[in-house]
């Protein structure tokens, strides 16, 4: 049982870093496009680089750059819980031998 409550958590654990991890890296960076176009001489650089962002994520998510967030960070979520339950396995199969 305690095996299987290791292997819960750590999935649980992976899943919610994995998700996150994405939102936080592609919040700040498009926050700081907006905290450059705010400065003179980066506004250009500040205001494409932002467009930039709300466009690459509006390819994912169907013409609406949140829903577009969501399925990066969910995607990301499923990859490292799976790297992770892979993992899982092959430590256990490894300490089994």
């Amino acid at each position: 049982m305690s095996t299987m409550f290791t292997l819960v958590s750590s999935l649980m654990l992976t899943a919610f870093m994995s998700f996150t991890v994405p939102l936080l890296l592609v919040g700040t960076l498009l926050s700081s496009f907006f905290v450059a176009s705010y400065i003179p001489g980066l506004t250009i650089l500040g205001h494409s680089g932002a467009r930039d962002i709300v466009n690459f994520l509006t390819i994912f998510g169907n013409g609406f750059p949140v829903q577009g967030i969501f399925v990066i960070g969910i995607t990301c979520g499923i990859v490292g819980t799976l790297l992770d339950l892979f993992n899982f396995c092959r430590y256990e199969y490894r300490r089994s031998n």
